[in-house]
């Protein structure tokens, strides 16, 4: 079904099938796809297929640019401009520079329990979302910099599991890191009166027809690891370290748990970008995919 999907987006488009090819190695979303869906849907947020290749931003090195989905605020989120550098920013947002520092701890539910932290942290590895380093020196040269922040970790027990489950967290409220995230959008959920509207102008092509409102199906999709399908650009990923037991890691893809000031998370805010693309106005039957040939900007 998938590729039905994606093959029905390149001949709705008239793209080329190269348009399915994974050009970041951080990430299995298609660029070219997310391009074809933008194009046909006259999206006027035109970022997310570039962050699929080039990474996207965290709002620190570079700014998070609104797109148009989110109401914006004129309010600063940070005292300081997104390019600081120097001892006034390394100072104000507590660094840690160092190849080990035997005062730096992550939170004591992550270090009395290092058995399920490592295993964790070893599941995000394997699934390509960070890299481990053993030495100050190597991390260095991967993000290009010696001036790293370092984000505290913490394991959290997932509610109503037996045998417990876990799941890392990633505090950059401890080092001061969300004070200089920079963001003028505002995450707005969809409420219920959307989702009706939106189905009134999803059935709008077969709107006359006796049985138009007899096939209609929800799909709900829950996506694994949702946050971390999206790479993270490279001159921001000194932002995105942690240490544990003497080994650095290096996360390639936006961290789970990351705040900005306003007390919203980053990551989602990036995450409902690419979830507000465009949609095409599909719908799935028993036999197969029913395009109507038309594409509309998601809400």
């Amino acid at each position: 079904m998938v590729e039905e999907a994606r093959d029905a987006i390149i001949r709705l488009g008239g793209g080329s099938v190269s348009a399915k090819d994974i050009v970041n190695p951080n990430t299995p979303l298609r660029p070219g796809l997310w391009k074809a869906l933008t194009d046909m849907s006259g999206d006027w947020d035109t970022s997310l297929s570039g962050w699929l290749i080039e990474g996207a931003p965290i709002g620190v090195s570079a700014e998070i640019r609104p797109g148009g989905w989110f109401s914006t605020s004129t309010v600063a989120t940070t005292d300081l401009p997104v390019t600081a550098t120097g001892d006034e920013s390394r100072e104000w947002l507590g660094w840690f520079i160092g190849s080990a520092d035997g005062a730096y701890v992550n939170y004591s539910s992550a270090e009395s329990d290092p058995t399920n932290t490592w295993a964790l942290l070893d599941e995000e590895r394997k699934a390509g979302f960070c890299t481990f380093y053993d030495s100050f020196d190597d991390l260095a040269v991967a993000v290009g910099s010696r001036d790293v922040i370092v984000t505290k970790i913490a394991l959290a027990t997932k509610p109503n599991t037996d045998p417990p489950k876990y799941r890392l967290i990633c505090d950059a409220k401890a080092n001061s890191l969300n004070e200089v995230v920079h963001c003028r959008e505002k995450i707005v959920l969809p409420r219920v009166s959307d989702v009706v509207q939106n189905i009134h102008e999803l059935m709008e092509p077969a709107r006359g027809a006796s049985d138009c409102w007899s096939e209609i199906e929800f799909l709900a999709a829950d996506f694994q690891n949702a946050f971390k399908l999206i790479p993270v650009q490279s001159m921001e990923q000194r932002f995105q370290v942690c240490y544990f037991q003497g080994r650095w890691i290096l996360f390639h893809v936006l961290m789970f748990g990351v705040r900005i000031c306003r007390g919203e998370r980053e990551s989602p805010r990036i995450y409902s970008f690419g979830e507000a693309g465009g949609y095409g106005e599909a719908y799935f039957s028993n036999s197969g995919i029913q395009e109507s040939g038309q594409f509309k900007a998601a809400p």
